[in-house]
């Protein structure tokens, strides 16, 4: 009996935890988070949180999805730029329905995200036309409760990934912003 229960326990735990176990990637400067981060006071310590940063030329083209784990509950906020007079542009949230996470976030790791090289290590893999350039960079950057956090970029995969079919690594993080896009609604399109 003991056994048993020492199995369950062990597989409980490694369920709960093993999803997100990635290596370390400190090379990156997270500091762009704190602007956003004070505005709507957003809070520290959950067991895990995932970004989706969109960056365009444009305001209206910048928002970042956040999706944070705490003892087992998934939770999701949205922020987007958006014009608040004639001159000036602000953050503002987007309400975006928080049911469904955790399978959005499941559905983010069958494509890698954990393991997708950063944007110009992969041109340089592939031979990527770093040249290629138009529209809007996305980062993703993630965080768990031991201090360990990643980090990655990349230029219009969306339209990188129809110029290279055969690179996955474009397809799985077209996916991922696809599917972000997706459970945020609001008629998004990726580039």
């Amino acid at each position: 009996m003991r056994v048993i229960l020492l199995f369950f326990v062990l597989f409980l735990s490694i369920h709960s935890f093993g999803q997100f176990d990635f290596k370390d990637n400190s090379r990156y400067n997270l500091k762009n988070l704190n602007r956003l981060d004070s505005i709507f006071g957003l809070q520290k310590g959950a067991d895990f949180e995932f970004r989706l940063h969109t960056f365009g030329s444009y305001p209206p083209d910048v928002s970042t999805f956040i999706l944070t784990v705490k003892d087992g509950a998934y939770k999701g906020r949205c922020f987007k730029m958006q014009d608040i007079d004639s001159n000036r542009y602000d953050w503002v949230e987007i309400v975006v329905d928080t049911a469904n996470l955790k399978n959005l976030w499941d559905n983010i790791l069958l494509n890698k995200v954990f393991s997708l090289p950063d944007f110009r290590k992969l041109a340089k893999q592939k031979k990527i036309d770093l040249n290629y350039r138009d529209g809007i960079g996305y980062t993703i950057e993630y965080f768990d409760r031991k201090k360990k956090n990643g980090a990655l970029y990349y230029h219009c995969p969306v339209s990188m990934s129809t110029h290279y079919p055969n690179v996955k690594e474009l397809e799985q993080m077209t996916n991922i912003i696809k599917l972000v896009y997706s459970y945020i609604g609001k008629g998004w399109k990726p580039c």
